[in-house]
């Protein structure tokens, strides 16, 4: 059964965390992607009115008697909140759970109490050799986790609340133990997604993968032409990946189609859209490219912040119904602030992680491997999570603390991407380079 004819998930989380003037009590996560950070009021809102299934006048009854408010005021903010929920994540179409978690008394600052979103890496083990991969899969490392091992990393993962994990690589059906972590991840209520290459992606595979209630998939595709699309992935993708699309569709998976935005593919989204309306994809996910792993090499690819955020803006106008396009600059960063004093912010170390195929664990995937918060061989994931010092410095980080052009730039982009300013420059305090005022893309020189 597709995604799209049953009810999806949506999990409510409790929270305590301080981020600014907002207090986050609570989160909203659904299995399309959304999210929704809760105050107090909105958490409560939440546990009433969609968990007790209390009527609306008895809620209003309830927060009325908790706050000096008119009575009328209350009604209607009540009634903006339920009707904003219902627009924003359509309610309708989910089943409403909730993630048993104790958050701490006392409120964290600027991270939540686990990570949403978990990134693992099962191996860099992969048949292609794509120009823009930020892992440079290709060849295994000798020393990948083995089954026991991300067995324990995802119990514990379960048990500190994570919501979701996504599998990837390198080609992480090239694991033969895959259907195996898929398995166990499942059985502990964890939400698992995969990216693929496609050419593994057998009837067999699927029919495993449904029968676990795996019923998401991300799959990669550059281009709509084939010739481009293989010049950045490798010789056989395109085909790959399009059989692929179209027996998961057959099957009744929900697709993801992933594309790196370059100024080899900036031009084609267009005929993108097009090819993936006819292949009945459900969403596209268009991601910038970082200059990271791989990509490093191809610096004359890359696009800056404002070129990928106005071309991803312009094919979403052009949008209509499915695929639903995903890009172009959604992430925290906006609870950051506004001032040049404002906290530096983005989903790393903040909502998510990423663990390396050896067991390294970053703020995100795109950070360089020797950006290591720990090892889950020698330190629990709690711990890391808890006690790393490079996600307290990152959590740490205000526009202050960033080097110029960023310490005093007026814009509102909260110093941008940490990953890419440690990838180009080895300094989480370095600007972003995709930044155009830093002329890193246009080749201007800067120390960082």
């Amino acid at each position: 059964m597709s995604l799209i004819a049953k009810k999806q998930a949506l999990v409510f989380r409790e929270e305590n965390t301080k981020a600014g003037s907002l207090q986050i009590r609570g989160l909203l996560k659904s299995m399309d992607g959304t999210e929704k950070y809760l105050n107090e009021t909105a958490a409560k809102i939440v546990e009433l009115y969609f968990f007790q299934e209390l009527p609306l006048k008895e809620v209003v009854e309830i927060l009325s008697s908790q706050y000096y408010a008119p009575r009328n005021v209350i009604e209607e903010s009540v009634r903006d909140f339920i009707s904003t929920l219902t627009r924003e994540i359509n309610f309708e179409a989910h089943t409403l759970t909730r993630k048993q978690t104790s958050p701490p008394s006392t409120p964290l600052e600027w991270y939540l109490s686990a990570p949403i979103d978990i990134f693992l890496e099962l191996t860099y083990k992969c048949n292609l050799r794509c120009k823009h991969c930020y892992a440079s899969a290709g060849i295994p490392s000798k020393n990948e986790l083995s089954t026991g091992e991300i067995s324990s990393l995802l119990r514990e993962a379960a048990e500190m609340g994570v919501i979701r994990v996504a599998l990837g690589g390198g080609e992480p059906l090239l694991r033969e133990d895959f259907i195996d972590i898929v398995s166990y991840a499942a059985g502990l209520g964890l939400w698992v997604e995969f990216s693929t290459n496609g050419y593994f992606l057998t009837e067999d595979v699927v029919k495993k993968l449904t029968s676990l209630g795996i019923f998401w998939v991300q799959i990669s595709l550059e281009s709509s032409d084939k010739r481009v699309n293989d010049y950045i992935r490798s010789s056989g993708a395109f085909d790959a990946a399009v059989k692929a699309i179209r027996l998961a569709k057959e099957k009744g998976l929900f697709v993801t189609v992933r594309t790196t935005l370059n100024k080899v593919n900036a031009s084609m989204l267009g005929e993108m859209l097009s090819f993936l309306q006819e292949l009945n994809v459900d969403a596209w996910f268009i991601a910038q490219l970082i200059p990271s792993g791989r990509a490093l090499h191809y610096k004359n690819w890359l696009l800056t912040n404002d070129e990928y955020v106005e071309a991803v803006n312009r094919v979403k106008s052009k949008a209509r119904g499915k695929p639903k396009i995903i890009g172009g600059g959604e992430n925290t960063s906006r609870l950051g602030g506004k001032a040049s004093s404002s906290k530096v912010l983005c989903p790393a170390a903040f909502s998510i992680l990423s663990v390396t195929p050896t067991g390294n664990v970053k703020p995100c995937p795109y950070f360089p491997d020797n950006f290591s918060a720990g090892n889950i061989r020698e330190t629990s994931l709690r711990e890391i999570w808890h006690k790393s010092m490079l996600f307290r410095k990152i959590r740490g980080l205000y526009r202050r603390d960033l080097v110029e052009p960023c310490r005093s730039c007026p814009l509102q982009c909260n110093g941008g991407c940490r990953a890419a300013a440690a990838a180009v420059y080895g300094r989480l305090e370095a600007p972003d380079p995709l930044c155009p005022r830093t002329g890193w893309v246009r080749g201007a020189k800067h120390r960082g």
